[in-house]
């Protein structure tokens, strides 16, 4: 799932779909990430970390070791292309340098990032993991500490969502602010305690997958499908369509933490683990390693890439973004990883 997300964000990079909604289907997979988060956050923080001074400091060391060390490297790489060739990266994306310190403190700390920055942050996508972090903070200090917290998260997001709508807010207001995305987040901490409901013992959530009903993620995937397939026909795709996409994500999510674990040991789940590994450092990587990628093959103008060579752009680029991810993984990743197991273990 996080490895299909991450091209989708990289594919709405590369081939925009019509003029005025470029990045609709990327901002539908970070929402689906962010869906996603809100679960996984919600679980570690009520079954790992708990609630008390020391188990939230060990969490806020796991999740800055997860997200800055790749972020940092990912970060120095775009910088380097915007600085040596800034040519390069206008045909492909709209990021830059920043002109102030206070701008580079910014994106090197993730905080308040947004996409109509300008200069726009040095990544494009980087505006995402600023409000992950911004909930990440927000779920450990209250949001997600029972469930009565969580249902007065829910109202509130599903209430502002219908007052935005209804009253016509920008859509950037609606995509990507800290109050917009309030509600992917919701939904997915809802998931966690509406699987725990499932659950014969709430030490033994993975057990929920024998009393779930066994229609449910096939039902669940064929909404998302369809809902994501039929979006572009309504007249806002940030609206509606949108907020029905988060509910269907939220459902594929707790139709999956059911399903009963293959052993560890099988092909397919290992590979499933090595591809959900590379949706990190392919979401970081994908623009540096496209531009490289564009320029290599000549394809590069004074105007912007035609669409027609985009998608052929994409194509070319997935095996190089995939490779470049797993040095990524290897040398940075990997090694930190040892660091994070020890922090959530010292408890």
């Amino acid at each position: 799932m996080r490895m299909s997300l991450a091209l989708a964000v990289m594919f709405s990079h590369l081939v925009p779909f019509m003029a005025g909604q470029l990045n609709w289907l990327g901002h539908y997979a970070v929402w689906s990430f962010f869906c996603l988060s809100g679960y996984l956050m919600t679980l570690v923080l009520n079954q790992r970390y708990g609630f008390a001074s020391d188990g939230l400091l060990r969490y806020a060391a796991n999740r800055a070791l997860r997200i800055y060390p790749p972020y940092l490297v990912a970060l120095a790489a775009m910088a380097t292309l915007l600085a040596l060739r800034p040519d390069w990266a206008a045909v492909l994306t709209h990021a830059g340098l920043p002109y102030v310190a206070g701008d580079w403190i910014r994106n090197v700390a993730l905080l308040d990032l947004d996409s109509r920055m300008l200069p726009a942050p040095i990544l494009p996508a980087s505006w995402s993991l600023s409000i992950e972090l911004y909930y990440y903070v927000l779920m450990a200090l209250l949001l997600s500490r029972s469930r009565v917290t969580v249902l007065l998260w829910l109202v509130a997001a599903v209430t502002w969502a219908a007052w935005a709508n209804a009253t016509g807010v920008a859509a950037h207001l609606r995509v990507t602010s800290p109050a917009a995305c309030a509600l992917p987040f919701a939904l997915g901490a809802t998931v966690y305690f509406v699987g725990q409901l499932f659950s014969p013992s709430p030490t033994e959530p993975r057990a929920a997958h024998s009393q779930l009903p066994s229609w449910l993620l096939p039902l669940a995937v064929v909404v998302a499908l369809v809902n994501a397939g039929t979006a572009w026909t309504w007249p806002d795709l940030y609206s509606t369509p949108l907020l029905l996409h988060a509910a269907a994500s939220s459902a594929v999510i707790l139709a999956l933490a059911g399903v009963a674990r293959p052993k560890a040991t099988s092909i397919m789940t290992r590979l499933d683990r090595q591809l959900g590994d590379l949706s990190y450092p392919l979401f970081l990587l994908h623009m540096p390693v496209s531009i490289v990628v564009a320029a290599a093959l000549a394809t590069f103008t004074e105007s912007d890439l035609g669409l027609g060579e985009r998608p052929a752009l994409f194509v070319l680029a997935v095996p190089v973004v995939l490779m470049v991810s797993l040095l990524l993984r290897r040398v940075v990743e990997l090694p930190v990883e040892k660091l994070r197991r020890r922090v959530a273990r010292s408890g």
